[in-house]
C-alpha cells in the first residue's frame, strides 16, 4: 500500500562614540594633535534576525512584546555554554590572536563558570550561558584595549549595566590585564592605519595662511582685510567646537538612553545572536503619545526580574490546564456527531478541507492581531508562554500564534498536507483532540523543562508543537505505508516508509537539541516542544487504534448474534 502525501492539494482549489585616546602632553606638535582629535573610535552593534521556521524560542525582553512590546524583563534561548576545547588565556595585546572577534571575545579561563560561580557573582538573575558569554566578550575587550567602547555593553542584551560592572569586577580580580598599555598600543596602531595622508593633510594647512610672505611688521600696520581674516578664523573654530559638543552630548544622551530602555534596540521575536553586522547603529522609532500609551499597558510587570517563585507555583497552574484539555478532549470525541451534509455550514467543501483551512484562517488571525497595538496586552498574556511569569492559558493561545509569516507559513503548510489526510482518516472529532492536545501537551513540556533548567527568561509561542503531533498520528496509524510524491518512486523501487519519516524527524531534533546543550549556542526552534509534540501523536495514535480494534470486536459480536432474517436483511455474506 502507498501512502500520497499530495492527495489532498486538489483540495485547495476549493552611542556614544568615546575616543580611544586621552590627549597625550608629552606630544608637543601639532600633527599629532590633530591627528589624536580625529582618531575614530570603534563600535560594535550587533542586529538580530528573527526565527525562521516551526516553533520559535525567541531572544527578546522580560518583555514578551511583538515588535519592541511585551513583558519588562528580558528572555534567551541558550541553554549551557560551554567551551568547545581548552585555548590558552590571553593577556597581553601582543599575544591578541589575528582572527580575533570582538563579537566573539576570548576565553578567560580554561573551563567556563558554573551555575554556583555565576550565582555568586552575579546572583541569580543571570543565567551561566548569558554570564559566561558577557565575561568572554569583557575579556576580549579588555585585552584589545577596546574596553571604553560603547558597543561592549550592548553586546549581550540581555545584560544590565549592573552586572557588566560585577562581572569587570570579577576578571580584574580573577584575570589580571594592563588595560592601559593594550589601550595605548591600540591607539598606536589606530593612528598608524590612518597614515601619514591625514597628518600631512593636516600640516599643510599652514600653507594657506594670506599673505604669508608679508613681513610681520607691516609697514602700513594690521589692516581691516587682516583684522577681518583672523575674526572669520575664530568664529568658525567657536562654531566647529560648538556643533562637535553638541554632537558629543546627543550622542552620549543616546547611548545613555539605549542603556536605560532595553525596548530602544529593535527586536525580532523570534532573533538570533549568530547573525550580527558590526559598524551598524540601530534606531527605533519612538512613536506618538498614543503609542507610547499602548507599549506601557502592554508591560505586563514593571520588574526587571522573574518574580520570586517556586516551581511548583509556576507550573501547577499550567498542569491543570493541560488535564481539563485532555478530559474535555476525550468528552468531545466521545458525544460528537457529525453532521449531515445538507447541515454544513459549507456543504461544497470537503469536512477535512473546511476544519483544516478553519485552523489555518484562526492562525492567520492571530498573526494579525500581533499587529495591532491596543491588543498588545492580550496578545501578550494568552499568546505567548513566558516561563518566568507564565499564564496557564497561554499554553493554549500559544499553539495557534505566530509573529511572523516565515514562521506561520511552513507550519501552515504542513497542517495542511498532514492535516487534511489524517481528518479523512480518523474524523473530525478525532482530529481536533490531536490537535489540541498535541499543541497543548507540547506547549506545557517546554515551559516545564525551561523552568525546570532555571531558564526563567525563555519564551515560546508558535504551532509546530501541534503539527508535530498530527505528522506522529498519520505516520504511525500508516507506519507499514510507503510513502511516495507524486507517483515517485515507483511501486517497485525502495521507499521511505512512514515510520522511517518519522525516525528521521525525532532524530534532526534529538541531535539539534543535544548540539545547543553541549556548546551552549542559543536554539532557534523550540526542539523540546517538537519532541513532546511527536510524544503526544504516540500516544494518540495508540488510543485510536484501540478504539477502532474495540469498536470492530463489538461489530463481529453483534453481527454474530444476528438471525437468518436480518442477516438477510443487512446482507451479510458467509464465505
Amino acid at each position: 500500500m502507498t501512502t500520497n502525501l499530495w492527495s489532498p492539494a486538489s483540495r485547495s482549489l476549493c552611542l556614544n562614540s568615546r575616543p580611544l585616546f586621552q590627549t597625550c602632553y608629552k606630544i608637543d606638535s601639532l600633527a599629532a594633535r590633530l591627528a589624536q582629535r580625529h582618531a575614530r573610535s570603534i563600535t560594535h552593534s550587533s542586529v538580530s534576525q528573527g526565527l525562521k521556521g516551526s516553533r520559535s524560542c525567541g531572544l527578546s525582553q522580560w518583555s514578551r512584546e511583538a515588535h519592541g512590546t511585551g513583558v519588562s524583563f528580558a528572555r534567551q534561548t541558550a541553554t549551557r555554554s560551554f567551551a568547545a576545547k581548552s585555548m590558552p588565556i590571553v593577556t597581553e595585546y601582543h599575544q591578541l590572536p589575528k582572527n580575533y572577534d570582538p563579537k566573539i571575545g576570548l576565553q578567560f579561563r580554561a573551563t567556563p563558570l558554573t551555575k554556583n560561580e555565576v550565582i555568586e557573582i552575579f546572583g541569580k538573575s543571570v543565567d551561566p550561558i548569558a554570564a559566561n558569554r558577557l565575561l568572554k566578550l569583557l575579556h576580549g575587550h579588555r585585552v584589545a584595549g577596546t574596553l571604553e567602547d560603547p558597543s561592549s555593553i550592548t553586546t549581550v542584551p540581555e545584560i544590565k549595566k549592573r552586572q557588566r560592572e560585577l562581572g569587570l569586577e570579577w576578571l580584574r580580580k580573577t584575570v589580571p590585564v594592563n588595560e592601559v598599555a593594550s589601550a595605548g598600543l591600540r591607539a598606536e596602531e589606530e593612528l598608524a592605519a590612518m597614515g601619514e595622508k591625514v597628518i600631512a593633510t593636516i600640516s599643510n594647512t599652514d600653507k594657506w595662511e594670506p599673505n604669508k610672505n608679508t613681513p610681520k611688521d607691516e609697514p602700513y600696520g594690521n589692516g581691516v582685510l587682516n583684522q577681518r581674516i583672523k575674526m572669520n578664523k575664530e568664529a568658525a573654530a567657536k562654531e566647529a567646537a560648538a556643533k562637535a559638543a553638541a554632537r558629543e552630548q546627543e550622542e552620549k544622551e543616546r547611548e545613555e538612553a539605549m542603556l536605560n530602555d532595553p525596548e530602544a534596540i529593535s527586536q525580532n521575536t523570534k532573533t538570533s545572536l549568530d547573525t550580527v553586522r558590526p559598524q551598524v547603529t540601530m534606531e527605533t522609532y519612538e512613536g506618538g503619545d498614543r503609542y507610547k500609551k499602548w507599549l506601557a499597558r502592554a508591560r505586563l510587570t514593571d520588574t526587571d526580574q522573574p518574580p520570586e517563585m517556586t516551581k511548583f507555583q509556576r507550573l501547577w497552574p499550567s498542569a491543570l490546564v493541560l488535564l481539563g484539555i485532555l478530559a474535555a478532549s476525550f468528552t468531545f470525541v466521545a458525544v460528537y456527531t457529525p453532521p449531515k451534509n445538507s447541515a454544513r455550514l459549507f456543504p461544497d467543501i470537503p469536512p477535512s478541507a473546511a476544519t483544516v483551512g478553519g485552523l489555518i484562517f484562526l492562525n492567520a488571525a492571530v498573526l494579525f492581531a500581533w499587529r495591532i497595538p491596543p491588543l498588545w496586552r492580550f496578545m501578550n498574556k494568552y499568546f505567548i508562554v513566558v516561563s518566568g511569569y507564565p499564564y496557564a492559558l497561554s499554553n493554549i493561545g500559544s499553539i495557534i500564534s505566530h509573529q511572523g509569516f516565515k514562521h506561520y507559513a511552513p507550519n501552515m503548510v504542513f497542517l495542511w498536507f498532514m492535516g487534511t489526510i489524517l481528518h479523512d482518516e480518523i474524523g473530525r472529532a478525532n482530529f481536533l483532540a490531536v490537535f489540541l492536545c498535541a499543541g497543548v501537551f507540547a506547549s506545557f513540556t517546554s515551559l516545564a523543562v525551561s523552568v525546570g533548567r532555571g531558564l526563567l527568561t525563555q519564551t515560546s509561542l508558535g504551532g509546530s508543537g501541534a503539527v508535530a503531533g498530527v505528522a506522529a498520528t498519520y505516520l504511525l496509524l500508516n507506519s507499514d505505508n510507503k510513502l511516495d510524491l507524486w507517483g515517485f518512486p515507483p511501486e517497485d523501487w525502495p521507499s521511505l516508509s512512514a515510520m522511517g519519516l518519522l525516525g528521521i524527524l525525532v532524530l534532526l531534533n534529538i541531535i539539534a537539541l543535544g548540539r545547543a546543550i553541549r556548546t551552549g549556542t542559543p536554539e532557534k526552534m523550540d526542539h523540546v516542544a517538537h519532541l513532546a509534540g511527536y510524544l503526544a501523536g504516540f500516544g494518540s495514535s495508540r488510543l485510536i487504534r484501540l478504539r477502532l480494534e474495540r469498536r470492530k470486536a463489538v461489530e463481529k459480536e453483534r453481527r454474530e448474534k444476528l438471525g437468518l432474517v436480518d442477516e438477510i436483511q443487512e446482507g451479510v455474506v458467509h464465505k
